[in-house]
């Protein structure tokens, strides 16, 4: 295929021109390209943008369907302009053994849309020398310092969830509130312990979900860090108006956060965004004791377009916090830009397009969202992943099994 007049955007800007692509990857990115016989796709000076990727995604299935199933949640990726997920190890039951991997592997290349990998869960028993997650919340098994650093020092990628374990216990004896018990303390802490561990045996680890000011200032060189839609846009006077459906881990923190994330990441502080998409189902969410989870897949690029479209953020912006830079630091090869040589993954825009998030609407068995009636301008008219249309028109276009494993 070759896609003509387009307005592509890199971190360092954008350029015009076309691009040429043959089976999966791009044979050529230039101006004036001419047909060799391809479907050629004028897009008239629309921009285009590689396809996001997406570091954090709870796609739950296994004994967890009625949340959400690797189709479903592999279809909401895409309809959000998410080509490349990373799937969390937290699973009912959870990928902490060689045997569990195996198994989740093959169920993702038997139902995936989109591209995957798999985090495998620390615990005490079972440190590799892979791409790993450790959850200090204690998620998965009590974290002792010395399990904490022995997975740093042996893991080849590592991503940590980084509560205390020891101050949520402390402030369940004092209160019920739950943004009180997983309080700012118990990230920063945790954030302080990581960072000293990672810069004091040279070893580079990333940090999910920042979401408090404070946790900030013990990033360092060896740290690279995420931060999600909802600790961007939302805060604490959203969580009292509507209760559960804004309930997540870490918490909604203050607009004073907010602000400072929002610094962090024009700064280059904070590296990416990564949506943490967690679904449950309604009926959860509206219990007595609802669990944590925000879905994002479906609303994280809406809501940066929207910033676009207000001159807040750029498109290389965009490109540079959910492209390039999980890419870059997840080492995925052929993942993160348009160049000759990589995917053809690709998102044709429409800046114009305006609608509000209706989460009846979501591919995602989530129906549900804090996002509910934002009104967003700018939105995707196609996803291209690895050479093939794969949404158009609001609709999936491929099916289970088209997604493959990321190198």
């Amino acid at each position: 295929m070759l896609i003509k007049n387009c307005r592509i955007f890199s971190p360092s800007g954008f350029t015009e021109g076309d691009i040429l692509f043959e089976g999966e990857k791009i044979i050529k990115v230039g101006k004036n390209l001419k047909s060799r016989g391809e479907t050629v796709l004028n897009v008239r000076g629309k921009p285009v943008i590689p396809g996001l990727v997406d570091v954090h995604v709870h796609l739950r299935d296994f004994t967890q369907k009625y949340k959400e199933t690797i189709h479903s949640g592999t279809e909401a990726a895409l309809a959000g302009g998410i080509t490349a997920v990373m799937d969390m190890p937290n699973t009912k039951p959870a990928i902490i053994s060689d045997r569990m991997i195996e198994r989740r592997l093959n169920l993702l290349k038997r139902k995936a849309l989109c591209d995957f990998a798999v985090y495998y869960g620390i615990t005490e028993r079972n440190v590799k020398e892979r791409l790993s997650k450790i959850y200090l919340d204690g998620t998965l098994g009590e974290v002792s310092p010395g399990l904490l650093e022995e997975t740093v020092i042996k893991a080849e990628l590592l991503a940590v969830h980084a509560e205390d374990m020891e101050i949520i216990k402390k402030n369940r004896e004092k209160y019920r509130e739950h943004f009180r018990i997983r309080s700012s303390e118990a990230e920063i802490e945790a954030v302080k312990k990581v960072s000293l561990i990672a810069q004091r045996h040279n070893k580079k680890v990333h940090i999910c979900h920042i979401s408090t000011q404070d946790s900030l200032e013990f990033l360092n060189n060896n740290i690279t860090s995420e931060v999600t839609p909802h600790h961007l846009f939302l805060n604490k006077k959203h969580l009292d108006r509507l209760g559960s459906i804004c309930k997540t881990n870490p918490p909604l923190r203050t607009s004073r956060d907010n602000d400072a994330l929002w610094r962090a990441l024009k700064s280059g502080k904070i590296d990416m965004i990564a949506s943490d998409h967690a679904p449950h189902s309604t009926e959860e969410k509206m219990g007595e004791n609802p669990p944590s989870g925000v879905p994002g897949l479906e609303v994280t690029l809406k809501l940066l377009l929207t910033m676009v479209n207000k001159r807040f953020i750029s498109l290389s912006d965009v490109v540079r916090w959910c492209t390039y830079a999980p890419s870059r630091i997840f080492n995925l090869r052929n993942k993160g830009s348009i160049k000759s040589g990589k995917h053809a993954d690709l998102l044709i825009l429409d800046m114009k397009k305006e609608g509000k998030i209706k989460p009846e609407d979501f591919y995602s068995k989530a129906k549900y969202s804090p996002f509910e009636g934002f009104s967003y301008r700018g939105n995707i008219e196609r996803v291209i992943l690895r050479g093939s249309v794969v949404f158009e028109e609001d609709e999936v276009l491929t099916s289970s099994g088209y997604g493959k494993p990321l190198k």
